[in-house]
């Protein structure tokens, strides 16, 4: 007569109650390998994650440091002359006691066009590298925009030289590199993230715009002013930009399963409540149910006018604080960075808050 046990009183007892001795298998016991990576004691056991998050939101910077730059410089791109006039204006005290020198000429039009043109090139390009990250993942796709930016930033100080039109194709490029920036930060909370911190993951990925206008004007002004000159902000740039993506290249995966250093501890905390298509990185989209929900659209809306009274102030400080407030380059360098800083903790504290907060008021 076969004896039904209940589930619950089944899953309560040994194996050895149940089965006879020749059919209990005893599990292997686990590899060098596996034993330390459970058993690492290293600052990133069980943590990697906030590794990978860190060095995202660094490169995400980085290409966002790289196309404003030239808010900045717009104030100290100077180049020697051979005139002998001692009444051109320039920025500082010390350019006046020296040799004199002389602003590039652009006016307001090629202003505009050199801001266009970075604009341009990211509206074209976030649809295209959000279907890449879809299709390839974000390791290779982000690395590449990573090098376009890198290569059109290193390159600047010669098309400026060269002509406008060698100038707005460069700044295109920066902005393509931009494009892939919004895309990567879904596909890093997506599969990085775990479900109880993917609003801590957002607010830091999204605070990228305000990381990099805190770090750029500040070391442009100092760049600017040293004997180096204007270019050296590009060339510093663009080596930095080429660290992070090297960086990325190196440490990132689009699989947190098949990353050597997740911890099988910190990838059961990342898939926690996920579902199986979220697990296996389903490429299905379906855009038109998002485009139709009204949720998706208030936050859309919300972050658009974040976006351009973000960018408005990154663009237009600069000049403002040395134009009209008639700072010195050094000093406008400082004071243009300390909105954007002030932006920091409120997007930090944010971004716990919608973690913690479980209330739904409407």
């Amino acid at each position: 007569m076969t004896k039904i046990i209940p589930a619950a009183a089944y899953d309560a007892l040994n194996p050895q109650d149940v089965l006879p001795p020749s059919k209990i298998i005893t599990p292997d016991p686990p590899s060098n390998n596996e034993t330390s990576m459970d058993t690492q004691t290293s600052i990133f056991s069980h943590r990697f994650r906030y590794f990978i998050l860190f060095l995202g939101c660094m490169c995400l910077t980085s290409i966002c440091s790289n196309m404003i730059a030239l808010n900045f410089t717009f104030i100290c791109m100077l180049k020697p002359t051979n005139t002998s006039s001692t009444m051109l204006l320039t920025n500082t005290a010390k350019d006046i006691n020296t040799s004199p020198k002389l602003e590039y000429y652009y006016n307001q039009n090629q202003k505009s066009s050199l801001m266009w043109a970075s604009a341009i090139g990211s509206m074209i390009a976030t649809f295209p590298f959000n279907y890449l990250y879809t299709k390839f993942g974000a390791k290779y796709v982000f690395f590449a925009a990573g090098i376009i930016s890198t290569i059109a930033t290193a390159f600047i100080p010669i098309a400026a030289e060269a002509g406008i039109i060698w100038f707005l194709i460069l700044r295109f490029f920066q902005g393509i590199s931009y494009g892939a920036d919004f895309a990567a930060i879904g596909i890093l909370c997506s599969r990085w993230a775990s479900l109880k911190q993917n609003g801590v993951f957002i607010s830091i990925l999204t605070t990228f715009t305000h990381i990099a206008s805190t770090i750029t004007n500040p070391v442009s002004g100092i760049l600017c002013e040293s004997r180096f000159g204007w270019p050296s902000v590009y060339y510093s740039h663009a080596g930095v930009s080429l660290i992070m993506f090297i960086l990325w290249l190196i440490f990132y995966c689009d699989d947190p399963a098949k990353h050597k250093s997740v911890s099988a501890i910190e990838l059961e905390k990342i898939h926690r409540n996920k579902t199986e298509t979220h697990k296996n990185m389903e490429s299905y989209v379906p855009y038109k149910e998002i485009c139709k929900n009204p949720v998706i659209l208030a936050v859309w809306f919300n972050a658009f006018v974040d976006i351009v009274s973000a960018m408005f102030l990154t663009t237009y400080i600069p000049t403002y604080i040395n134009s009209v407030l008639h700072y010195g380059i050094g000093n406008t360098g400082w004071l243009a960075a300390l909105p954007t800083l002030a932006h920091l903790p409120v997007k930090f504290l944010s971004g716990h808050l919608s973690d913690k907060i479980k209330l739904v008021f409407f």
